[in-house]
């Protein structure tokens, strides 16, 4: 089956299957898409399989569309902060901070499985 890439991620399959113990000399092969969007369109038609973050297959994955082939996750390497004004923060933006961090403590997985770390 195709692996398929994601062009600002060059290296995405690369890095699973060194997280894996793998050897994968191929791992750099398979279609090319742009957008995340576009790798869940591929993988929903049969085109390949793909490295998605699951909060964005969400959908497919309730209509049973697309599903998670394997249970290990990669811990990936980017980082996303919060950042607001300097000013003092408002209530629902303090609110939304909380719950934020919440969510991020739970895992890559709606139902709390965490990332696999390095």
């Amino acid at each position: 089956m195709p692996l398929l890439q994601q062009s600002t991620r060059p290296y995405g399959w690369r890095q699973w299957f060194d997280a894996m113990g793998m050897d994968a000399p191929r791992a750099l092969d398979g279609p090319r898409y742009e957008l995340f969007s576009m790798i869940a369109v591929a993988a929903t038609m049969g085109l390949g399989v793909a490295l998605m973050p699951p909060m964005l297959i969400e959908a497919e994955m309730e209509r049973g569309d697309l599903v998670i082939a394997c249970p290990r996750a990669l811990q990936g390497e980017r980082a996303y902060y919060l950042v607001t004004p300097a000013q003092p923060a408002a209530t629902v933006l303090t609110a939304f901070s909380a719950w934020l961090g919440r969510m991020a403590g739970m895992g890559a997985y709606p139902d709390g499985r965490q990332a696999m770390e390095e």
